[in-house]
């Protein structure tokens, strides 16, 4: 039983007047949360697996939808973020933009996002799916992928009432400003620090993407292709 939805919403024209700050803190304020409550299931909360707390929304007021509009109301969201001009421009522009979706892990998220009517591979503005789990990975080489309260923590980045679809949605997304930025500064680091004529390919591969094991997971936009979710 699907309950609630979240999304959050950043648009890149914002963040170039703006200063990232340590951890992407000064961004955080440009991006909007939204928090859509499946008006028939709203009497159930979860408690088996994780404890849900669907009142606890921290960025703004949860809006109560029917199940069979909430794929219609996506769609509105995303559409209202990429016809608008950027945070304080009054001016709207219609060029439809590219878009990128965010996850922490996106292969359930996928799933569920097509059963409430919202299949993103019939969409041709999404170009690409970025899972901050394996960005986070990959980033500290580590076995296993964590979970998003782990990756916040890592970061330096608090947070408050996970397992509520709209906090998750704005954390997924500070968490993959968190992680870029600190991919960023390590390379700037390792080139200050390493002589230049040491470095081999190696090195300096991995110091400009987030390739690992052989998966690219950054680089060039690669638009996702349908796996036949049921």
């Amino acid at each position: 039983m699907i309950t609630e939805v979240g999304i959050a919403t950043l648009d890149t024209r914002d963040l170039q007047v703006t200063p990232a700050g340590e951890s992407g803190e000064g961004w955080f304020p440009l991006i909007r949360a939204h928090h859509l409550r499946i008006k028939e299931n709203s009497w159930a909360r979860n408690s088996k697996h994780v404890q849900g707390c669907p009142a606890n929304f921290n960025f703004g007021t949860s809006t109560f939808v029917r199940s069979q509009n909430v794929g219609r109301d996506i769609s509105k969201i995303l559409d209202h973020t990429m016809s608008l001009g950027s945070v304080g421009d009054h001016q709207s522009h219609k060029t439809r933009r590219p878009v990128v979706l965010v996850f922490h892990d996106p292969s359930q998220d996928l799933k569920y996002l097509k059963t409430l009517g919202f299949n993103v591979y019939n969409s041709m503005d999404i170009v690409e799916t970025v899972d901050t789990r394996t960005m986070h990975q990959y980033l500290n080489r580590a076995k296993n992928p964590a979970g998003l309260g782990t990756v916040l923590s890592s970061l330096g980045l608090s947070y408050r009432y996970l397992h509520n679809a709209g906090n998750d949605a704005c954390y997924t997304l500070r968490a993959m400003i968190g992680l870029a930025i600190k991919k960023q500064r390590s390379g700037h680091r390792k080139e200050k620090t390493e002589d230049v004529s040491a470095i081999n390919n190696e090195s300096a591969s991995d110091s400009e993407g987030w390739s690992s094991n052989g998966e690219d997971v950054g680089g060039e936009a690669v638009r996702p292709t349908d796996p036949g979710l049921n």
